[in-house]
């Protein structure tokens, strides 16, 4: 939100920290933002997009998620990530009715991909998770970077099952 010049949800909606993921905390978002979320994605679409599946419901990953749905002329260049600390406890059937629900608004197929991780990438990961301890708790981030051995220290993301564009960056 820093490139965009918003503030994070509580601040910028006047809202408590536990109404970020609530449902009616969706219809508070100004179309304005929404138009400069979709403005610059379309500025920067010409590479690939990962935008948050927004597992949570988190307001500001809802947005973003729905701008780059809006604006994904070049579909193949769109992919989904499992959003943390949401994906730690995101059941398998909400993961997958998310991904359907994606593929009927793109109206493309998705498929799981992995980014492959380094050697410390879970020791990196914690480590730099634990600088949001004003927003998670030091359990949270434990379960954030133990999530991530299920992916060899990688992450799975969701790309269109055509993609030849991410081919490099997957494992």
């Amino acid at each position: 939100s820093d490139l965009l010049g918003l503030l994070d949800a509580p601040l910028r909606l006047g809202i408590s920290p536990t109404e970020i993921c609530a449902a009616e905390t969706a219809r508070l978002q100004a179309p304005e933002e929404i138009v400069r979320i979709s403005t610059y994605l379309r500025k920067y679409f010409a590479g690939l997009v990962l935008a948050p599946l927004a597992l949570g419901d988190h307001v500001d990953h809802l947005f973003v998620r729905s701008a780059a749905v809006r604006n994904s002329v070049h579909g193949r260049r769109l992919g989904f990530y499992e959003d943390l600390p949401y994906a730690t406890w995101t059941s398998v059937s909400s993961l997958n009715e998310r991904v359907r629900c994606l593929e009927k608004q793109l109206r493309s197929h998705l498929r799981p991909a992995f980014l492959s991780g380094s050697r410390t990438a879970i020791a990196d990961k914690f480590r730099l998770i634990r600088r949001y301890q004003s927003q998670i708790t030091r359990g949270e981030a434990q379960a954030m970077a133990n999530f991530a051995w299920r992916y060899r220290g990688g992450e799975r993301i969701w790309i269109p099952k055509y993609a030849s564009a991410w081919k490099p960056f997957l494992s």
